[in-house]
């Protein structure tokens, strides 16, 4: 699989073939050149957004499976303690995706629309938006255009990796201490 795609990663032509075909390419100008310097500064930025998250996803998780690593666990009701962790670590990892459609957007590479009202510029907004591609809700009330359109498709994508990256653990977590005998009085329910 990697002897196909690393010819995309090698050629500028490439490059500004998909500049070109997603409308950030002018050929017959001085801007086909800035065209792909902008899609590689969307690239750029979309692949920190999922390098952070990777990066707080793993050890967010393995610092949760340090702190319960042993039995009995230090907390009472650690289940609680798991899903209430994996929700922050899930909004924090949101942030970043709308801190990184806010920079594209200050910068002019895209913008999120209101059918019929001006860009969105609040960052409670891209916070909203951000929530609903993560978890590839897509209510269909904001609308992505232009290199936000790249950004938000990844986020969906890696959204739903990382939302089962956190079921796997949090099923891990319950199965460890649901299914010993001696877990009396640990389960929440």
């Amino acid at each position: 699989m990697s002897s196909i795609l690393m010819p995309f990663f090698q050629s500028p032509a490439i490059l500004m073939v998909a500049s070109r075909e997603l409308g950030w390419h002018n050929r017959n100008t001085k801007e086909g050149k800035s065209g792909a310097r902008e899609l590689l500064l969307t690239i750029l930025v979309t692949l920190v957004a999922v390098a952070l998250c990777n990066a707080v996803h793993f050890f967010s998780l393995r610092q949760l499976a340090f702190v319960f690593r042993e039995f009995p666990p230090p907390i009472r009701r650690p289940m609680l303690v798991v899903s209430f962790a994996v929700i922050v670590i899930h909004l924090i990892e949101v942030a970043i995706y709308a801190v990184s459609m806010w920079l594209l957007s200050t910068w002019e590479r895209g913008v999120l629309l209101v059918p019929g009202e001006p860009p969105i510029s609040s960052p409670t907004e891209f916070f909203y938006f951000s929530i609903a591609s993560y978890t590839t809700l897509g209510i269909g009330d904001i609308v992505p255009q232009g290199d936000l359109r790249v950004v938000v498709g990844i986020e969906a994508l890696q959204g739903l990796i990382l939302i089962a990256w956190s079921a796997s653990f949090t099923y891990l977590v319950m199965e460890k201490f649901w299914t010993r005998k001696d877990a009396v009085g640990l389960d929440d329910g």
